[in-house]
């Protein structure tokens, strides 16, 4: 008998309940399920393993009860298809905490783990700290040692984070290092996760451009008008930066800070064709928003905003 608690999406699931259902009893059919659920046509059924159409929140309980789902099974898969099929960040991150809660009381998995690792910044600079600062369990000299600084229970909290995923180690000597694990997870929970890193990395930019010197740091930023293409290109070219600064990293001897780099390239209008006019909304959220300052830039005109 599989675990609907291994999953996080609800269409693998189905399609891996239906396989089970068909094992079991030869039968069982895409024509008999529709009429379990309630559709007219047993084509709907491929439709949403192949992610063409979604399904709503009653057609979740009716699929819940011809899989013959128990009680908590079946709020488990309402909040998986939420999950799966919410269409901004924070109703996203609303539902995978349900999911990986419920997982919890079933799983003994680093699901809820994981996941804290990134939902928090300083999790991953207190393990990078750690390459050359000598914790030994400290934890307010080690909140102190951040920037911005941060509680000794937050600190405390961090580091049983990364010592039960393995990401550091205890030595001998009461010291705690780094190890070489990797943190491996769903698609689905990661891209959450890494959304949640990211939003919290932007926050600590805005304090580094208020708290820390100009000679420590350096944040300009640029707008200008480009084409797809050229988009396509800087984007490359961004990742292979990225590429060379973990390589230089990499081969450093004798650290003594962590640093934090963001690269942020979006848009702030909609794409215009002369021909056809305006394309689509690149940016989800509210609509009308306030212009960004750039009401009255010509269409050629280029800023390079520095510091």
């Amino acid at each position: 008998m599989m675990s609907v608690y291994e999953y996080f999406d609800y269409r693998k699931l189905l399609k891996d309940l239906f396989e089970e259902q068909k094992a079991q009893n030869r039968f069982f059919s895409y024509r008999t399920l529709a009429g379990m659920v309630g559709f007219t046509s047993s084509g709907f059924f491929t439709k949403i393993l192949q992610g063409a159409v979604n399904i709503s929140p009653q057609k979740a309980i009716a699929f819940a009860k011809a899989f013959h789902l128990t009680k908590l099974e079946t709020r488990y898969f309402e909040k998986l298809v939420a999950f799966n099929q919410a269409r901004t960040h924070e109703e996203r991150r609303f539902y995978l905490e349900q999911l990986v809660a419920l997982r919890q009381n079933k799983l003994k998995t680093l699901t809820s783990k994981e996941y804290e690792l990134f939902s928090e910044w300083y999790f991953v600079v207190i393990r990078e700290i750690l390459d050359f600062y000598p914790f030994n369990g400290n934890y307010k000299e080690l909140g102190n040692m951040l920037q911005p600084a941060i509680a000794a229970t937050d600190a405390r909290k961090a580091i049983d984070t990364l010592e039960e995923l393995k990401l550091i180690r205890r030595k001998a000597d009461g010291y705690y290092e780094r190890t070489g694990e990797l943190v491996n997870t769903s698609d689905s929970l990661m891209n959450v996760a890494i959304t949640n890193f990211q939003i919290n990395s932007s926050e600590l930019a805005k304090d580094a451009i208020q708290n820390v010197p100009k000679e420590a740091r350096e944040i300009s930023t640029l707008t200008f008008s480009i084409s797809q293409s050229t988009y396509e290109e800087i984007r490359n070219r961004l990742r292979d930066l990225r590429r060379e600064l973990l390589e230089l990293a990499q081969r450093e001897t004798l650290p003594d800070r962590v640093y934090q780099v963001n690269m942020q390239l979006f848009p702030v209008t909609k794409p215009y064709n002369r021909s056809i006019g305006a394309g689509e909304l690149l940016v989800k959220g509210k609509r009308g928003r306030k212009p960004l300052g750039l009401k009255n830039v010509s269409e050629n005109m280029k800023m390079a905003l520095q510091e």
